[in-house]
Formats: C-alpha cells, structure tokens, sequence
C-alpha cells in the first residue's frame, strides 16, 4: 500500500536533501534507463536490510540532467529514516533516466512516496 501523510512528506523530503551528502559518499548512483513500479516494490523486499525498526519504505525524486535522481530509503514507524551506525540512510540513491507510468503517477502530487 503506498501512502502519504503532508506533514510527514516535508519532513522526509527535507531529512532526505540534509542527509544526501552522506548517500554520496557511499559511491556513484546506480544509473540505468528505465525504473518502473515493479522495480521499486522488489527493491525494497530485496534490499531490506533486517532492521526491525523498519516498517515502511520511501521514494523521493529530484531532477538529475540524466533524468530522475531517486533515493531509496527505509523508515520507522514514527516515518524518521533508518540510519546505519555510520549515519548513513539504509537504501541506495538511484539516476533513472525515465520512469514508467505506473511509478511516474505516483509522484503527481509531491516528489516523495512512501511505501507501506
């Protein structure tokens, strides 16, 4: 189920553009050419790290000249991102040259999504 909560969208979104320096550091963005919904869905199953913390998943999109730049992170149930002990997010940072239209619909209103 994918929800979004206003408040909580400001709140991610600016957590997200504060930590981002941080998800740069952990290497390039992985760069392909088309993330569709499906991908985004088995991304977060896959890439679950096991924290038990974790009880929802989020995407937030920013412009990028190669399309779309995408973070991945996970969130507690409180919808503050999990972080490592680095203090890095859990999740990866993603350069998507398109979306598909099922994923591109779910950002008509905001930039952020969140996956519960």
């Amino acid at each position: 189920m994918i929800s979004a909560i206003p408040g909580a969208l400001v709140t991610i979104a600016e957590e997200l553009d504060r930590i981002f320096p941080k998800v740069s550091k952990a290497g390039k963005p992985i760069e392909i050419s088309l993330f569709t919904f499906a991908d985004a869905v088995r991304s977060f199953s896959r890439d679950h790290p096991g924290d038990p913390s974790i009880t929802a998943g989020a995407l937030l999109r920013r412009p990028h000249p190669g399309g779309h730049l995408i973070f991945q992170v996970f969130l507690d149930r409180k919808d503050q991102i999990v972080v490592q002990g680095d203090g890095r997010p859990h999740g990866k940072a993603i350069v998507a040259r398109s979306l598909d239209d099922e994923l591109a619909g779910k950002f008509t209103n905001s930039d952020l999504v969140i996956f519960r």
